[in-house]
């Protein structure tokens, strides 16, 4: 008991325990509550004064015990990849970067179990000028093969904007958007058929 007390007697319960604001520490003070050590000393005292959900939160906060989910309270609305690179001007090193891309995108994709319908395709110009070019397909993908169509006809679109001149770029993303979530059920039959 003693080297519990030397362990936690020296947190001050606001100043250093997320959740236990000033009005709570003033109602906490007031029954002879300071240090989280203080908590767990008096935790007969918490369990008829306070809600369940509040005691049990109190005596987590007295033993130590945290929770480490960091739950996501937003959906998604896009993912991208992106690289810088030395300057790159030929078609087809500029295809094969694009491509790469569209690789990396699908992996992250289905490891989301995402699948999107809009392909974006970002261009920074040696100039840093940035282009972008987006094109919306019929069906949600998450494959790097539809990814990489619609990109790289993005791509050529802008080649083609340039000529004669070169497309120098020095970074090159691809993004996906329009989201549409996939149940773990169809994700885990794709997945045994992706391993056959």
């Amino acid at each position: 008991s003693s080297d519990l007390r030397c362990r936690v007697s020296c947190f001050a319960l606001t100043a250093q325990v997320s959740g236990i604001g000033k009005v709570t520490e003033r109602l906490l003070s007031s029954l002879g509550i300071c240090t989280c050590f203080d908590l767990y000393e008096k935790r007969a005292i918490l369990c008829c004064l306070f809600s369940p959900t509040s005691f049990n939160f109190f005596l987590c906060v007295a033993l130590g015990i945290g929770s480490t989910d960091v739950g996501r309270e937003y959906d998604r609305k896009s993912m991208s990849v992106e690289r810088t690179f030395r300057e790159l001007s030929s078609p087809a090193e500029l295809h094969s970067k694009c491509k790469e891309l569209c690789e990396s995108l699908a992996e992250d994709l289905r490891k989301e179990n995402y699948k999107g319908r809009t392909v974006t395709i970002k261009l920074k110009l040696v100039s840093f000028e940035v282009r972008q070019r987006a094109s919306t397909l019929n069906r949600p993908v998450n494959n790097a093969q539809d990814i990489y169509k619609a990109a790289s006809g993005a791509l050529d679109a802008e080649i083609k904007a340039r000529h004669p001149e070169p497309l120098c770029l020095r970074l090159m993303g691809v993004r996906i958007s329009n989201f549409e979530r996939l149940d773990e059920s169809q994700t885990t039959v794709q997945r045994l058929f992706h391993k056959a």
